[in-house]
């Protein structure tokens, strides 16, 4: 797998983080002021503290639609903290992309998903279909049972279900047991780098509460309340407007364009729950998805509605908000 344990602890984010200044003189710069006309604008900055960390909460319009925003936070040079932001274990499966966003102070983020078609494609050597990936994430998420599979139960699943697995004690575990205590493994360290971001290294944390990309605001979901909740830290909502028309395609190189950052006030997660409940879960682990359900839903769901408010009538959401 791409990412593993041995490429989190290789993790170091930095204060000052010298790829996303690099990148910003070398690559930014020219892009957006020689060879392009690109606008940025950052509405209500004055929402941004200076004097301490926050989790940032933005939509993701396109690949690249934080790059703009953290530009202009380097360029006003207000004393803002420096950022880390979260990215999708699949980007990691490319060694140059993986290097790179090592490099510019990034925090990768598996998911189950990711973990289920990672195994896949190491024990069987091709690509995990849909069918198949359907099947083994019902059976993690406890919707189905093996007997269930019937005809569906393929040989390559029969191989991925079969095969011993074992995790750091050497015991021999079945498949879902396996992906959970796996997941629970990568996700602890996962929170240990967001709180060394938050606490010590003086970063703030850009988080895409959807988990994937849409022109109009999708469905939020709880990652974020998660740390919000035992870390403390505000979450500052955060509208993108325009940067898909700059950003249109895979390419990291924008158009011409206008891209407006609108920001909300900062949210402090205690006010919107009404309690502290920070030592009494393990952020991104089962247990606290169950036991605090509701709570992650009413923060996520406050958060993604202040997003939404923040946004042109084009990236609005279509429906009311949701959070899944």
């Amino acid at each position: 797998m791409k990412i593993d344990l041995e490429h989190l602890s290789r993790i170091n984010l930095k204060t000052f983080p010298w790829g996303q200044v690099i990148t910003a003189i070398s690559l930014l710069t020219t892009n957006y002021y020689l060879t392009n006309r690109v606008k940025i604008e950052i509405e209500n900055e004055e929402n941004i503290p200076t004097d301490d960390t926050v989790i940032f909460a933005m939509n993701h319009t396109d690949r690249y639609n934080y790059w703009p925003f953290q530009y202009k936070m380097w360029a006003m040079r207000k004393g803002y903290p420096k950022t880390t932001t979260w990215v999708k274990g699949d980007y990691y499966n490319n060694p140059l992309l993986a290097k790179f966003f090592d490099w510019t102070n990034n925090i990768p983020v598996p998911s189950r998903g990711y973990l289920i078609s990672e195994d896949f494609k190491d024990l069987i050597k091709e690509k995990i279909s849909k069918m198949e990936y359907r099947l083994l994430r019902d059976l993690v998420d406890g919707k189905k049972k093996i007997k269930e599979f019937g005809e569906e139960l393929t040989e390559s699943l029969k191989t991925v279900l079969e095969y011993p697995r074992t995790l750091l004690d050497g015991a021999e575990l079945p498949y879902t047991e396996y992906i959970e205590k796996y997941y629970r493994l990568l996700m602890e360290r996962v929170a240990e780098v967001n709180f060394q971001a938050l606490f010590k290294k003086r970063l703030n944390v850009i988080i895409f509460p959807e988990g994937t990309r849409s022109v109009r605001l999708g469905s939020g979901k709880t990652g974020i309340s998660h740390l919000a909740l035992k870390s403390n830290k505000k979450v500052v909502p955060v509208g993108c407007n325009g940067s898909d028309k700059i950003y249109p395609g895979n390419a990291p190189w924008a158009k011409s364009g206008k891209v407006v950052y609108r920001v909300g006030e900062p949210i402090d997660p205690r006010e919107i729950i009404g309690r502290e409940i920070d030592k009494e879960f393990i952020p991104f682990s089962k247990e606290a998805e169950v036991k605090f359900k509701d709570e992650f839903y009413e923060f996520t769901l406050h958060v993604m509605e202040k997003i939404n408010a923040l946004l042109d009538e084009e990236y609005r959401s279509s429906v009311p908000v949701k959070v899944v």
